[in-house]
């Protein structure tokens, strides 16, 4: 198995690889700059593709240096242009930690859940990772699916957890979830076509 995390994950459907320079137009115009997209994000939606240009040259950074935040552009077939990321931390003792975004017009389609368990089943076949862990907003119920679809089990509640700026300055509850090598592998997925919001750290 190469290691992990790799700059390149490919499923049927998707091409998930390490951002670009000229990612950041397409991915402020079709997500990161819409107030509804990134409503249960831990960061506002961007007010300039400056902001943009910036989140991904730390992302580029830290692939570079092989630590901290490294994240995926998710692109569907031959289409040039990401309509998402997918991204993650690895923890100490064998863990990692992943989150998540999609454009709207590709909610319900299946992508996001597929784009996880791609990540996911890579990162619990590497030797040395045995869990893979997310959380979302206790209300987020598209992404609580997407989790769910992919073979991950919800392992409680974590109170007044997280701040999300569009719902005010208090922080809010989430729900933990996570998927080890001694899960069974996910059930097959059907298209959700209320698939929606999602986490990315």
């Amino acid at each position: 198995m190469s290691e992990f995390p790799p700059a390149r994950i490919d499923t049927d459907r998707l091409r998930l690889r390490v951002p670009r320079e000229e990612d950041a137009v397409p991915i402020f115009e079709r997500y990161a700059s819409s107030a509804e997209v990134t409503r249960m994000m831990l960061w506002p939606p961007h007010s300039v593709v400056d902001q943009t240009h910036e989140f991904l040259s730390a992302v580029r950074d830290n692939w570079e240096r092989a630590e901290g935040h490294r994240a995926w552009t998710i692109r569907i077939g031959d289409d040039p242009h990401p309509v998402g990321m997918i991204g993650l931390m690895i923890r100490n003792l064998g863990g990692v930690e992943i989150g998540y975004i999609l454009a709207k017009p590709w909610w319900g389609f299946g992508i996001m859940t597929e784009a996880v368990r791609a990540v996911t089943e890579r990162a619990l076949a590497t030797p040395g990772i045995f869990r893979v862990q997310a959380t979302c907003h206790a209300d987020n119920a598209a992404s609580r699916r997407v989790l769910e679809r992919a073979g991950f089990h919800q392992e409680g509640v974590l109170s007044h957890y997280a701040n999300y700026p569009a719902l005010g300055s208090e922080p809010q509850d989430c729900l933990l979830y996570a998927r080890t090598v001694a899960h069974s592998a996910p059930r097959s997925v059907e298209p959700d076509f209320s698939e929606g919001r999602y986490d990315l750290d």
